[in-house]
């Protein structure tokens, strides 16, 4: 009997049939396995559940994810603390929204020892004055008061900060939420004997009002920078290396402004106000600020000190290469050189990743549910070709025992998507060579149709495909099969002899996956991670 014939097999039970009492009903219909608190709490923290998905939206999602961090907290807050700092500091997650909201969550329990764990990482986890802010609000809105544990760990993120830096966040970060640093100063009431502190603390409450006899040479440059001329401003922002943020609006349209502030602009600021700089004139092609931009990204130990995701990075590509931004009315022409040097960038800012030397299979998701925008506020970047980009590290990364495919049902004889067609693996034609967007561009094209994720199993079964690691990229919304993915791998590695591992990258913060938690060579891991390619490596290498 043909393997196609015993996937039809009627005793075989079909995707919308429960196959044991370990799955549950997912939000498409079909019967997936249901995950444990704390895989759902790592999606959670890494992927958010801003915008929601194709089957759920966002206030759902929110809400399920919340009372599961409850769930959390209540059976160990101090875990919950310790997976929110390991996330968040890492880098490992496109936003830290999410790490700041469960941290905030974890301040108002009900448990003292879970309050100062959280209050002990707050410094960690919240490294800037925006991060502070926001903390602020979400504790505000999960009814958090202002005890002496609260007043005291605020104020202490204050004073605690050798001088230079509290007056950059003080500086810096004016507001955020509805909350400023005056405001959480004026309810914190920090003490300390540094006479340096406590001034850079009154020129705070006293909106830049306090005597200047008594400020750090950083903060008189704050103040002197608002009257300046642009002459004069260019030799403050050297000497003192002021951030854009403190310069008046008027100033940010001078080329000579520009110039200087990049020469010390921070990784995460440079890459946010490319357009804006190319828009100015400093970033055409050979010039002296394009050439520091490209060098710069091709740094990795900066890249990755100052935390930033690989999305992001992905994200300020296609923004820059688009010549215009989400909002408002900015537009460049783009340089090339910085374009490429941004791809670069994406597959430099990855943890460590090796080339397992095993036999893999990628396979897609490219059905209707991976069409829908993907959580970052660009509207047209789908959840598909995020998941395209992070597979792209993989398949540059093993070379020749690597291949592609998507996966979806909706084709009819004449090879138009339509509802309702065959199941059936799509080739995508993405190949190591090419770049990003191209092969972004090529998933997003493919996307309609509905879900089977067990399409990948039973294509390499049909054709005597070798594969000792299939990763899959999914929503995880699986309904249209005739046979269920831990039971299609099951019958590969049967007929094949082989014992292939399944490791599937989360692409939503749902509850549920197709890996089943009882087989060793199966792994769950969220999609968008940063360090998802080298633990995909590990994993099939047999370290983890």
């Amino acid at each position: 009997m043909s393997y196609l014939n015993r996937h039809t097999n009627p005793r075989m039970k079909t995707q919308t049939e429960k196959l044991n009492d370990r799955q549950g009903k997912n939000d498409a219909g079909g019967y997936t396995f249901k995950m444990d608190k704390w895989g759902i709490l790592r999606r959670f923290l890494v992927l958010g559940t801003e915008g929601g998905t194709y089957y759920v939206n966002e206030n759902k999602s929110t809400g399920m994810n919340l009372s599961n961090l409850d769930a959390c907290l209540k059976e160990n807050g101090v875990k919950v603390v310790e997976e929110i700092l390991a996330i968040s500091t890492e880098g490992r997650a496109p936003k830290n929204d999410q790490a700041i909201v469960a941290l905030a969550k974890a301040s108002c329990h009900e448990s003292l020892e879970v309050r100062k764990a959280a209050y002990n990482v707050l410094h960690r986890i919240c490294r800037t004055g925006t991060h502070l802010f926001q903390f602020a609000e979400f504790r505000k809105n999960f009814g958090g008061g202002w005890g002496s544990l609260t007043t005291n760990s605020i104020g202490d993120w204050f004073i605690k900060k050798p001088v230079e830096k509290l007056a950059l966040q003080t500086a810096k970060y004016k507001q955020r939420d509805g909350w400023s640093a005056r405001d959480l100063l004026r309810l914190a009431h920090p003490k300390t004997e540094d006479r340096e502190k406590n001034a850079v603390l009154k020129w705070v409450v006293s909106n830049g009002k306090y005597n200047e006899n008594d400020l750090i040479p950083f903060l008189k440059a704050c103040n002197q920078i608002k009257t300046a001329d642009v002459k004069t401003a260019v030799q403050l922002i050297k000497e003192h290396r002021l951030p854009r943020e403190v310069l008046p609006t008027e100033m940010l349209k001078e080329k000579t402004i520009w110039n200087a502030l990049l020469e010390d602009m921070p990784m995460t600021a440079m890459i946010r106000n490319l357009g804006k700089m190319t828009n100015v004139g400093i970033l055409g092609p050979n010039s002296d600020g394009a050439i520091k931009v490209c060098d710069k990204l091709n740094e990795e130990e900066v890249l990755k000190a100052a935390r930033i995701h690989p999305i992001n990075v992905l994200m300020a590509q296609l923004t820059y290469k688009r010549g215009a931004g989400v909002k408002g009315k900015l537009s460049w022409t783009p340089n090339q050189a910085i374009t490429a040097a941004m791809e670069d960038a994406f597959y430099l800012s990855f943890k460590t990743v090796e080339a397992t030397g095993k036999r893999t299979f990628i396979a897609l998701d490219v059905s209707g549910s991976m069409s829908c925008d993907f959580n970052l506020n660009m509207p047209g970047f789908s959840s598909c070709m995020a998941a395209t980009a992070m597979a792209m590290t993989t398949l540059r990364t093993e070379k020749h025992k690597c291949f592609i495919k998507g996966f979806a049902s909706g084709k009819n004889n004449r090879g138009r998507w339509r509802w309702g067609g065959p199941a059936e693996l799509v080739d995508l034609d993405i190949t190591k060579n090419d770049s990003l967007p191209v092969a972004m561009r090529k998933a997003h094209m493919s996307n309609f149709g509905s879900t089977d994720c067990s399409l990948p199993m039973i294509y390499a079964a049909e054709n005597k495909i070798p594969v000792d690691a299939f990763i899959v990229y999914t929503d995880g919304e699986t309904y249209a099969g005739k046979m269920h993915v831990s039971e299609a791998l099951k019958q590969y590695r049967e007929q094949m002899k082989i014992d292939a591992k399944l490791i599937v990258c989360a692409t939503s913060p749902s509850k549920f996956s197709l890996a089943d938690p009882k087989d060793p060579n199966c792994m769950d891991i969220a999609g968008f991670d940063s360090a998802t390619p080298r633990i995909i490596g590990e994993f099939i290498k047999g370290n983890i």
